[in-house]
């Protein structure tokens, strides 16, 4: 494995950031999810400690996977998956408390089952201050471990780690850099009992051993360890690199503090997005490897987990108030002002929302809002231009002026954007015969004339959800369809229009729609002849062409077809839902029409007479 590569990279990225130099942004992403449960990088842990009452949740994975490694003269592969979850709190801008759990599992072709740790717990405390650009720190963390391949704590081997902690912020002198300096031991308890594996449960050796020491991180003996991380600190994102050596005290064997000792060099690059931070970075073991890519068992130092010659690493994390308000994802100094705001529909919050700031012109932060519609972030003095949107919403732009030290106000109330459809269809005739004619549309963006057909052919964008097209043309009936349609869906309606008759069948007056003949109905039946659809269309006809009117739809029937009073009834209100069904398919609004069925109590002629069985069409007063 070439060695030198890694290190170039280091003294690139450190060379890198000193051209970087401007004043403190709010914008950067200052802190980090850590392994260790405390923010800084990887395995570096930074001196600074957050505001008082901050919480940091975070969860961070480890993959790694590798052909012939640790068993012997067997063509095998390794697969190990690690991570941690952790919550931290800051108290008074001096201490940091807190609680980690780490699970992992090794899978090896050549092993009968995988090697598993789960419900490892580590307690820390950290307290520390800062003077100008330094800030320095002292931590102490318990370790309780797992026992292999079973859940539950094994405090024979518990490790209790002291460290220091230094960092460089040179964000308070004008340079986005940060250095960190760790250095620290570690006590392990297992070594207590002895070294030989045959009567210590703790020393891990041989290949299972090995794997076991992979999953769970155990170390058997006491240990030293040292880093350096340097972070790029960017707007919006933060490239690091770090270096970390940790190496067993009192291994014996001929331990080498250079080639069995870990030396690992972990890259990365974060992302920040309100209280949100997004880790991804690469492990690469340039020691502790046991032989590199290809592990030999012989290399292995026992009592030590392999350092894996690479890892793909994750890690999330989300920092909070504990009272309530959002953290942003900067902390840096200098003169700025905070955005406070909230968006709104009606009253309520709109959950999704986003916020996108410019600052003078230039792009600012992105912001989330929470689950109460509200967003905040510090950001620089100056006027402030803020879009605020959401799915299936209209933007509103909001400007305001934002003072050093004070906080801008921006309240956005949101109006729903209606999302459409499409509409194609033709207007002809009978005959087939395409005709141009006038469109009339009602959707949930209300009544709009639509334009006409040209050479019988029309398309339309129509709001998400019930609508109703209506066509006329002269000499013609007008013609309407109800219709529902999704966003971007597309839909095809076809009018057939039929030429108005010289003598109309359907009269309006003030008190009700005249019809010279019956709507007829199969007899003893809700369901409607084939030849009334003739008289409907002149029904619907007069109401398109009166779009006031509301009707009242009232069936009668005689003892002919029902002599059951309830019978009646139910027959009767049957025949007036079909009726109003049938309107409403021909365009007409069903709001505007009424049903009442009843039966045979209305008769207006001897009870077997036919013409008692009728529908009436009664005008409702306004």
């Amino acid at each position: 494995m070439h060695r030198s590569a890694p290190i170039a990279v280091l003294v690139c990225l450190i060379a890198a950031v000193g051209a970087h130099a401007g004043p403190p942004d709010d914008r950067l992403v200052l802190s980090a999810p850590n392994t260790l449960g405390n923010n800084g990088l990887v395995r570096v842990t930074s001196a600074l400690i957050d505001d008082t009452g901050t919480m940091q949740l975070g969860l961070s994975g480890r993959f790694f996977s590798a052909t012939d490694f640790v068993v012997p003269d067997v063509v095998d592969a390794t697969t190990l998956l690690d991570g941690n979850a952790v919550v931290g709190l800051s108290l008074f801008r001096a201490l940091e408390l807190t609680l980690q759990s780490h699970a992992g599992a090794t899978l090896n072709t050549a092993r009968s089952q995988p090697q598993a740790s789960v419900g490892d717990l580590a307690v820390g405390l950290k307290g520390g201050f800062s003077a100008g650009f330094v800030a320095a720190a002292a931590s102490v963390r318990l370790g309780l471990p797992t026992r292999a391949n079973k859940v539950g704590f094994e405090l024979g081997n518990s490790a209790l780690t002291g460290a220091g902690h230094l960092t460089f912020d040179l964000l308070e002198v004008g340079l986005p850099v940060r250095a960190h300096l760790n250095g620290g031991y570690t006590f392990q308890a297992g070594k207590l009992a002895g070294a030989d594996p045959a009567k210590n449960p703790f020393f891990l050796d041989g290949v299972d051993g090995s794997l076991v020491a992979l999953a769970s991180q155990q170390w058997f003996f006491d240990q030293v360890h040292a880093g350096l991380g340097v972070e790029a600190l960017l707007p919006y994102v933060t490239p690091f690199v770090e270096v970390w050596y940790q190496s067993a005290i009192g291994a014996p064997g001929g331990y080498a503090f250079v080639g069995d000792a870990w030396l690992t060099l972990t890259p990365g690059v974060r992302f920040g997005l309100g209280g949100l931070r997004v880790d991804l970075a690469a492990d690469v073991g340039l020691s502790g490897t046991a032989g590199g890519v290809v592990v030999d068992i012989a290399n292995v130092a026992a009592g030590q987990p392999i350092n894996p010659a690479w890892a793909a690493r994750i890690a999330l994390a989300h920092s909070f108030d504990v009272v309530g308000g959002v953290v942003g994802a900067g902390g840096g100094s200098g003169s700025f002002a905070r955005l406070e705001g909230c968006a709104t529909e009606g009253g309520q919050p709109v959950v999704g929302a986003t916020a996108i700031v410019a600052v003078d012109g230039q792009p600012g932060p992105l912001l989330l809002a929470d689950a109460a519609g509200c967003f905040g972030a510090p950001v620089q003095a100056g006027t402030l231009t803020v879009v605020v949107g959401a799915p299936d919403h209209a933007d509103v732009t909001v400007s305001v002026k934002a003072a050093a030290g004070q906080v801008a106000r921006v309240d956005a109330v949101l109006m729903a954007a209606r999302r459409h459809g499409r509409v194609v269809g033709f207007v002809t005739n009978k005959d087939d015969e395409s005709i141009e004619g006038a469109l009339l549309v009602t959707d949930a963006s209300g009544t709009r004339d639509a334009g006409r057909s040209v050479a019988g052919a029309f398309e339309l964008d129509i709001a998400a959800g019930r609508a109703a097209i209506v066509a006329s043309v002269d000499g013609y009936l007008r013609q309407g369809a109800r219709i529902t349609i999704d966003a971007d869906d597309r839909r095809t309606v076809t009018f057939v229009m039929r030429k108005e008759p010289k003598k109309r069948s359907a009269t309006l007056t003030a008190a009700k729609i005249d019809l010279a003949g019956r709507l007829p109905f199969v007899f003893k039946s809700q369901r409607l002849q084939s030849t009334a659809g003739y008289l409907l269309d002149e029904i619907a006809d007069l109401l398109h062409a009166n779009p006031q009117v509301r009707v009242s739809i009232e069936v009668h029937t005689d003892l002919t077809e029902v002599s059951d009073p309830s019978a009646a009834k139910a027959l009767t209100e049957g025949r007036a839902d079909v009726v109003k069904d049938a309107l409403s398919d021909l365009g007409i609004d069903p709001a505007r029409l009424e049903t009442a069925g009843y039966g045979i109590k209305q008769l207006v002629g001897p009870p077997n007479d036919p013409r008692n069985r009728r529908v009436e069409l009664l005008v409702i007063p306004d």
